[in-house]
């Protein structure tokens, strides 16, 4: 019997930064001279799209934030001559970009019509404002031999430091670039320099900056760590160097082997004492932090970090995980202050997750979740509805689904304080895998009713759903049904479609529909308005740095790759939300493990925050809170403050605000105003005097503007610490003060947009995904790109490149091609897909009364309104490519011509 595939994971992709050029082309050495560099403004291209005459299908491309492009890639080189820029380009502090760079010219093999060619660029030169720290990161993509990163003082052209690597890397060694401005360097504007050495072929690159280091020490201050002391990790070769040679290290006093090359260092008292701050806590911790940033730099240490201090389920925010100052998401809903209230970390709860499986390599799962799945498969702890066996995430297949299901398990139940990644909300939940959709990212009905009364039967508490259909047939009625009544609790994607349109089973009775906030709590752009969202959560928007924290909004989480293993990823979506809710869920339950979902549902107002009613389409009850859930789980037996909001933005009119901290329990008593201390690490930030309210206190805030001298964003936290029920508690609130928007200078270079036949021919190289049937180009205009597809007749055998056939059916994707080979989307060049990267979904041209759309898989027109995507370069450091690992790119038509050059201006 045929089956539709209906059911889709519900996320937008961006592989993660997991560390911290149109630049000007330059010759020469820049030695130390007298003479200061100057910074200029790169030109702007904007080219023309071919004009269109009758029906069209019209969509915008959103780009991510803070991305930047070179402005003399291959492409603009060759087919528009530009000039080479004569200064370095003036970059923002915060930035993300994709360039091109080569020590020779010469042509591309297998070119059988259009030759695609590519020019020599040795060169790429930017100004960039950095502070002490900060950091600069290179990843270049099919490297060769000779590539360097300098950076070089604009204000009298002093090199400050320089990295390079002479031969191309050899499998699983990097083929990055990394620079720091030494912490006692001045801030200022300093020239990064990316160079190929002569006789080097083309290759592509993407440059990020790390977050201000003003900021990274800010958050290395404020979580609680033993001044004067650090925790490192040295290198292979200096261990092997240590065991000859006992005497080596002997200055870096290494008081405290912890065992596998690790050691407990304590900082020199000439150290400690640099400035006369001995008696200055917080200015010895910023020593402290100063000191391990000189640590991480020595070449014999592979990590540093300072020697944090664990309290219950405090250590779970602590940053042992590497990743979890990325892990915006987490304090957005209280997380933090849920640890300290559920010590267990939802241990003993049983999680379904049914997806596509969980990432397996030579060594078993995924790292970060191992502990929490079980050793070895069985017929009552996993299943797989695909292929039977393991349910082993495939990830790289055609379409793939970049593991979905491992970076939503991760979410759930990363195993925390275990040094690796992130941690999960629920960080020592058991996890149930569940198979139920294929390498295509696609599951039948009767995959996902069989993985739901598979769950039941086992045991399950918690059932997540980051899938999605717009059918709901009454089988899949019954199955949730019988899950609800078995008191499980079912949470799922409401769908990544800015309608009001339901989704399923989101939309069904007993289900918890999830929608997707960013970073400062906005409904997120692409997340359903329907009726059927019960509440949100953080679930990303990489086209936003809502936080100001220098970063697209995009959750952190596991991920894997069929290269390198298990690795971390960013991605985006309301599949990406739904397993924040999943977690606060299974600490409920095991607070309380008879709490049921009608229970949850008539307290969702009580457990959720933020905006919500009539007036706010798409937020249900609200922002899920943690903290607000596992007290209300707990019956009022224990006394916490939560702040209200959990962030401060100060706009630059606004100089005060009033944050709230109410309480919320009385099993501990009333928590009196002498037991809370509010403290800031910044001279512009300041907290007044607690006010008692009847719900707790209100405690003024302000933002001295005078002193925020500079044209950049500035964040910073106040630490919020208070006695209750015992114990010592303290969370942080995060407050920013945002740059006027930059939404309209994002630019990810001249774009290239394709519809390619959804079924690939056989004969068809394996090398492209799919064939294009038409083609536009476009440059960005006010931060976004807007294209249009003409519409022919399918009998035309003579069509316009840009005109698509009525009643084909198409994938809908776009992107650069920088180093002009002739396909979009390799690694390291920006690239979208319809409607989410990584998860592409057929569509098809079809005319109504003189009108073209584009109709879905499910035989639903797509509103106007929602032909949007999302472009993006690949992060560097990740060992991905975008839309998925392993993808080759895909091919431009040969036949096609350019798109007009209008302007090139100064």
């Amino acid at each position: 019997m045929y089956e539709s595939r209906l059911f889709k994971p519900a996320l937008f992709v961006l592989p993660i930064l997991v560390s911290a050029c149109g630049g000007g082309s330059g010759s020469g050495e820049s030695g130390n001279t007298a003479n200061a560099i100057q910074c200029g403004v790169a030109p702007t291209l904007t080219l023309v799209e071919r004009p269109i005459n009758g029906p069209r299908i019209s969509g915008l491309i959103e780009i991510e934030a803070n991305a930047r492009v070179d402005k003399d890639p291959a492409d603009l080189l060759v087919e528009y001559a530009t000039s080479r820029l004569t200064q370095p380009e003036r970059l923002p502090s915060a930035v993300i970009l994709g360039g091109y760079v080569s020590g020779t010219s010469g042509e591309y093999e297998g070119q059988s019509k259009k030759k695609f060619v590519f020019p020599e660029d040795i060169r790429d030169q930017y100004c960039i404002d950095l502070e002490p720290g900060q950091s600069v990161d290179v990843e270049f993509f099919t490297p060769e031999a000779g590539h360097s990163l300098r950076l070089i003082r604009a204000l009298d052209a002093q090199l400050v430091d320089t990295s390079s690597f002479e031969k191309a890397p050899v499998q699983d060694e990097p083929r990055w670039l990394s620079l720091s401005l030494p912490t006692d360097a001045e801030a200022g504007t300093y020239i990064v320099d990316v160079g190929a050495a002569s006789q080097t072929g083309p290759s592509r690159y993407v440059l990020q900056t790390s977050p201000t280091a003003r900021f990274t020490s800010l958050h290395w201050a404020s979580d609680d760590f033993r001044p004067g002391e650090a925790v490192v990790e040295m290198t292979a070769a200096a261990q092997a160097s240590a065991q000859q040679n006992r005497n080596q290290f002997s200055a870096l006093s290494l008081d405290q082997p912890l065992g596998n090359g690790q050691y407990k260092l304590t900082m020199p008292l000439s150290v400690q004492a640099y400035g006369g701050v001995r008696s200055q806590s917080l200015d010895i911790k910023q020593r402290t932090v100063e000191w391990i940033e000189e640590l991480r730099r020595q070449p014999e240490i592979a990590a540093a970090s300072p020697n944090y201090i664990f309290r219950g389920l405090s250590a779970f925010g602590s940053v042992n995980e590497p990743l979890y100052p990325a892990q915006w998401h987490y304090p957005l809903i209280s997380v933090p202050q849920a640890w300290q209230l559920v010590p267990d970390g939802g241990d003993g709860v049983r999680i379904a997750v049914l997806d596509t499986g969980v990432f397996r390599g030579v060594e078993g799962w995924h790292e970060d979740l191992r502990p929490n799945l079980p050793d070895n498969c069985g017929t009552s702890t996993c299943l797989d509805t695909i292929n039977g066996g393991d349910p082993v995430d495939p990830g790289s297949a055609l379409g793939g689904s970049v593991y979905h299901g491992t970076h939503v398990a991760g979410t759930i139940a990363a195993s925390g304080n275990n040094g690796l990644g992130g941690a999960g909300v629920a960080p020592n939940a058991r996890l149930l895998p569940v198979r139920v959709l294929d390498e295509n990212g696609t599951g039948t009905l009767s995959d996902v009713i069989t993985g739901i009364n598979w769950a039941v039967e086992n045991g399950a508490d918690v059932i997540n759903l980051s899938l999605g259909s717009s059918a709901a047939p009454p089988n899949l009625r019954t199955a949730v049904e019988n899950a609800a009544s078995a008191g499980v609790l079912i949470v799922a994607a409401a769908g990544n479609a800015p309608t009001q349109e339901p989704v399923y089973p989101a939309g069904l009775d007993g289900v918890f529909g999830v929608g997707a906030v960013d970073g400062a709590g906005v409904l997120a752009s692409y997340s359903s308005r329907a009726s059927s969202v019960d509440l949100v959560a953080p679930g990303g928007d990489a086209g936003r740095d809502a936080n100001q924290d220098g970063r697209a909004d995009v959750v952190v989480s596991a991920s894997g790759n069929e290269d390198t293993g298990a690795t971390y990823a960013g991605l985006q979506g309301t599949s990406m939300a739904t397993p924040h809710v999943a977690g606060v869920f299974a600490l409920m339950k095991s607070l309380n493990p008879e709490i049921s979902a009608p229970v949850i549902h008539a307290l969702l107002d009580d457990i959720t925050k933020g905006a919500s009613g009539p007036g706010n389409p798409g937020y249900g009850a609200g922002i899920i809170d943690a903290a607000l859930a596992v007290e209300t789980a707990s019956a009022g037996s224990l006394s916490l403050l939560l702040a209200e909001p959990t962030l401060l933005k100060f706009e630059r009119t606004i100089t005060q605000q009033v944050l709230l901290l109410n309480q919320v329990g009385n099993g501990g008593g009333s928590i009196g105003a002498q037991s809370i201390e509010v403290t800031s690490e910044v001279p512009w930030l300041r907290a007044g005097e607690l006010s008692a309210t009847d719900a707790g206190f209100s405690l003024p805030v302000s933002v001295d503007h005078a002193v925020l001298t500079e044209a950049r964003a500035y964040r910073s936290f106040l630490t919020v610490t208070y006695s209750s029920d015992g114990h010592q508690r303290s969370f942080k609130v995060p407050v920013i003060v945002p740059v006027s928007s930059a939404v309209a200078e994002r630019n990810a270079g001249l774009h290239y947009v394709l519809l390619q036949v959804a079924d690939p021919d056989p004969s068809w190289s394996e090398d492209y995904i799919t064939k294009a049937s038409a083609q536009t180009g476009l440059s960005a205009v006010d931060g976004v790109y807007r294209f249009n597809f003409g519409v022919t007749d399918a009998s035309v055998e003579d069509k316009a490149s840009n005109e698509a056939r009525i009643g084909e059916t198409y994938f809908l994707v776009a992107g650069t091609d920088l180093d002009n080979d002739g396909v979009i989307c390799s690694p390291g060049e920006a690239c979208a897909e319809y409607p989410v990267a990584g998860l592409r979904e057929r569509v098809t041209v079809e005319v109504v009364n003189g009108e073209a759309r584009l109709v879905g898989a499910d035989g639903e027109p797509v509103p106007a309104t929602s032909l949007v995507m999302t472009t993006s370069f690949s992060r560097p450091l990740s060992a991905q490519s975008l839309p998925r690992p392993g993808f080759a790119g895909y091919k431009l038509l040969e036949s096609a011509p350019e798109p007009a050059l209008r302007r090139l201006a100064d």
